[in-house]
């Protein structure tokens, strides 16, 4: 919407929004022409759309806490700095269901991703029909972000440990040996450290009954399990 305005009566941009199962999916972007009156049930009903821009696809569960926290905003007047992360692991070549050279997938070998290129897949159809993750989980949410979990575990882990630097999400540390750097990905050597780490995290998360550190770990060894599996790290 107009940023001087901040109503539905001025600029607005509408989105032609699909809801799917696992995705949230604009097909189209296009300016609002509906008649200005003081009813929002107007809004949209007439839309110049602009060619050539979309479709974009995003992961249902992301774009659902987008929400929650432009809600949370809206409802409290607080900006949130709490932070998200979506660590990742995707299925190998033998687990992936469906032949990638066959149908022209490509591989990203730093985190063994096999995708669609768009001039093959432009709709993102073939994306929709062959998934390609193994394991993916959504660590904090609206009340528990990325920040407080990672204090959380500092409790009984190091700042250079892999479990605070994979929560050292969208910043750096200044350590006693000088800047810790935040670790986008887990390759499969470390995770034998990380499994150490997750067992003494539970210990700690058990004697103090924290539910949310509980759950932390429970999904940090779950991908810990498909990352060994299907012999691809842990990315984000």
């Amino acid at each position: 919407m107009c940023p001087d305005d901040l109503d539905l009566f001025c600029s607005l941009v509408v989105a032609d929004v699909v809801l799917e199962p696992k995705t949230v999916r604009w097909n189209r972007l296009g300016w609002d022409r509906s008649e200005c009156d003081s009813y929002i049930f107007t809004v949209g009903t007439t839309v110049e759309w602009l060619p050539g821009i979309g479709p974009y696809i995003f992961p249902r569960a992301d774009y659902e806490r987008c929400i929650q926290v432009f809600k949370r905003e809206f409802e409290t007047g607080a900006s949130y700095w709490g932070a998200f992360r979506s660590p990742t692991v995707y299925k190998s070549k033998a687990h992936l269901g469906f032949d990638p050279d066959e149908l022209g997938a490509k591989l990203e070998p730093e985190n063994g991703k096999y995708y669609f290129p768009r001039a093959i897949d432009p709709d993102g159809e073939l994306e929709r029909q062959f998934p390609v993750i193994a394991v993916r989980k959504e660590i904090g949410d609206v009340e528990v972000g990325v920040f407080t979990l990672r204090k959380k575990a500092l409790e009984a882990l190091s700042a250079d440990s892999i479990t605070a630097r994979f929560l050292q999400h969208g910043y750096r540390v200044v350590g006693a040996e000088g800047i810790v750097e935040q670790l986008d990905a887990i390759p499969l050597a470390r995770i034998p450290q990380l499994r150490q780490e997750l067992q003494l995290l539970r210990n700690h998360a058990e004697t103090q009954a924290d539910k949310a550190l509980l759950a932390f770990i429970a999904d940090m060894e779950e991908l810990v399990e498909s990352a060994t599996r299907e012999g691809n790290p842990i990315s984000d």
